[in-house]
């Protein structure tokens, strides 16, 4: 769309998610892929767990739904 001021396009990601950096392995987390315990491992030395930390798992398993 444009902006009604200025007539500059605008361009809006309707896809955006604001939520825990679990959410980019829930899908991982099915049997099927066999990433393992070291695939996360790796990932959090990049990707610090979301607070709180203790509930990791449980978050990781609902976005997984």
């Amino acid at each position: 769309m444009t902006d009604a001021d200025t007539g500059k396009m605008i361009l809006f990601d309707s896809c955006a998610f604001w939520g825990h950096n679990e959410v980019n392995l829930g899908s991982w987390r099915a049997p099927r892929y066999n990433m393992g315990q070291p695939f996360f491992d790796e990932y959090h030395k990049m990707v610090e767990i979301s607070e709180p930390k203790e509930d990791w798992d449980d978050r990781n398993a609902l976005y997984a739904i």
